[in-house]
């Protein structure tokens, strides 16, 4: 299964996981972890799988974990429903979020407000999930999604000050100008 997805097969993998549990061959969480992070490679071709191979996981007695709602937040991040539906069932299920996870909120565009943005922050700083290079541009691409150039800009600020996040390195283009010809 691990070739068939590094050799950005997913396919081939799905079908080679059918195979295993048709057969009765011991499978392992990771994986269905392999299979559902090669969907989210090929996403917009394979996010319905990586949901499908979710289920076979479950049904097959197995618990899913931080590392297989990333991979299933990746095969749907174009699909923001989906994905608020896969983050309710993570909070269900008591499945803690890390770094990856609320950078795949940002990506799928979940928040639509800046005052749900703040709420997210407020959990990762209460959760003491850092707030890493990836993850603050992600949120600010959120915020530029959102038309909220001025509460981006200031966020870039007081990052600076608090994380240590240099200013316009990473920062996606536009964001400073944006600020000074407001």
């Amino acid at each position: 299964i691990d070739a068939y997805c590094k050799g950005n097969n997913p396919q081939a993998a799905i079908k080679l996981l059918i195979d295993m549990r048709e057969r009765f061959l011991e499978l392992s969480v990771t994986t269905f972890n392999t299979v559902i992070e090669a969907c989210a490679r090929q996403k917009e071709r394979f996010w319905h799988s990586a949901l499908d191979t979710m289920r076979a996981m479950e049904d097959s007695g197995m618990k899913m974990n931080t590392r297989t709602f990333n991979a299933a937040f990746r095969a749907c991040s174009e699909h923001p429903e989906v994905s608020k539906g896969l983050l309710e069932k993570m909070e269900l299920m008591g499945i803690p979020k890390d770094t990856i996870t609320f950078t795949q909120l940002f990506k799928s565009n979940i928040p639509e407000s800046v005052d749900e943005i703040d709420n997210i922050l407020e959990e990762m700083y209460s959760k003491s999930v850092r707030l890493d290079m990836i993850c603050f541009n992600t949120m600010i691409q959120c915020l530029g999604n959102m038309g909220a150039w001025e509460s981006a800009v200031r966020r870039i600020r007081k990052n600076v000050k608090i994380e240590g996040i240099p200013g316009s390195e990473g920062c996606p283009p536009g964001i400073p100008d944006a600020y000074t010809h407001s």
